[in-house]
């Protein structure tokens, strides 16, 4: 349930900041790379955009690819809200919506797995009635 109402909080501020926001264009300056202990290198690009009032905002995306997603130079779409034109997000679907998607993933999991569970426990709980019925049926034995 946790998991549910975390996905429609985040699909809430998504749709919420898409109404909000208008789009610009941006460029890739870098790919910042990070290498994990079993030595798989994922890449999470950092663009620069220019607001309407004119200033230049250079962000690092919360999202991360292996292989790259982007190259350095490459012209993309980024939102930003004219309020707070510091928060930009790259206008693609992964970047708006992975973690609403995530979420209601794991929900749909998670949920999944407990009603598995309901149904495997009422199935046992019915067989041991059966099983402990069938036996009283027959009577005491001397």
């Amino acid at each position: 349930m946790v998991l549910a109402v975390l996905g429609g909080c985040f699909t809430w501020n998504t749709v919420q900041f898409l109404t909000r926001s208008i789009v610009t264009t941006g460029t890739i300056v870098r790919m910042n790379s990070k290498t994990d202990a079993k030595g798989r290198t994922s890449w999470t690009p950092v663009f620069a955009y220019r607001a309407a009032d004119g200033h230049l905002w250079t962000l690092t995306s919360h999202m991360a690819s292996m292989p790259p997603e982007y190259i350095v130079g490459e012209s993309i779409r980024v939102r930003y809200e004219p309020a707070h034109p510091g928060d930009g997000r790259i206008d693609s679907a992964l970047h708006l919506w992975m973690a609403p998607a995530v979420l209601f993933f794991l929900a749909g999991i998670t949920f999944a797995m407990h009603r598995a569970k309901m149904l495997l426990v009422t199935r046992f709980r019915k067989r041991g009635e059966k099983t402990i019925s069938s036996g009283s049926e027959a009577g005491p034995t001397p």
